[in-house]
């Protein structure tokens, strides 16, 4: 988004400067053909009325400048441009992002050379610069709303996130605590959240367990009866062993 944001921005930012850079070529190329300085000086300083633009030059076919909205220049060579890079090259007019090398104190904006013909004949060279503020004002804009969103997502992502873990960690903690009370004894005690999900079928299967292990606890117990053991006394026989005679085995 940022990427094609800048993209356009600075399509039309550039689109407005080659289209005032020609205009404002067009209107003076007449000036420049009579060789009427006072004129030049007029329309440039007039265009220079408008905030955006921070730099006018007007220059003859020799390269000297005419008209300039820095005293300084004015009878001297047009000065060059110091350029970061090539932006566009359309309609005969270049346009670069840099600075002017004559001058300390000018900022980086966008600079648009284009030239000045009356009836397909070159009469001189128009140099414009125009404030790329509102274009880094607007790329800074957009920048801080994405990370802004984007640190609100991941707020919201985390918080609902840990919301969402932190509900069955809970409802955990419940049901430990139930068998906790379990492992005391209280068979009485039941879990009374009902839900719809797996937790809601592992609290009633403790219910039931629960329920089962009391109807235990409270059924009746049998005593068992003693049993008395008497003591048994067998007496001891004693039995002779003698040979039998010839008229006892007939």
């Amino acid at each position: 988004i940022y990427s094609k944001q800048s993209t356009a921005v600075t399509g039309l930012a550039l689109d407005y400067g080659s289209s005032l850079g020609r205009m404002i070529a067009n209107e003076s190329a007449e000036n420049m053909l009579l060789g009427d300085r006072a004129a030049t000086r007029a329309l440039v300083e007039d265009i220079s009325r408008n905030r955006q633009i921070h730099y006018l030059a007007v220059a003859d076919r020799q390269g000297k400048v005419i008209a300039s909205t820095l005293k300084s220049e004015v009878g001297q060579p047009q000065q060059d441009i110091t350029t970061q890079h090539i932006l566009s090259h359309t309609d005969n007019v270049d346009s670069y992002r840099g600075r002017i090398a004559g001058d300390a104190s000018s900022k980086q904006m966008l600079l648009f050379n284009a030239p000045i013909r009356y009836q397909n004949k070159l009469v001189g060279d128009l140099r414009l610069g125009i404030s790329n503020a509102p274009l880094d004002a607007a790329q800074q804009t957009t920048l801080w709303v994405i990370v802004t969103v984007l640190v609100v997502t991941l707020i919201a992502v985390v918080g609902a996130a840990y919301w969402l873990f932190r509900r069955p960690l809970g409802l955990l903690e419940l049901l430990s605590d139930a068998l906790l009370r379990v492992a005391r004894g209280d068979y009485e005690h039941r879990i009374r959240l009902v839900r719809r999900d797996e937790l809601g079928r592992l609290f009633n299967a403790f219910n039931m367990m629960n329920e089962s292990l009391e109807s235990r606890a409270e059924a009746p117990r049998t005593p068992l009866q003693a049993v008395n053991v008497e003591e048994v006394v067998q007496p001891t026989e004693i039995l002779s062993m003698h040979t039998p005679t010839e008229r006892e085995e007939e």
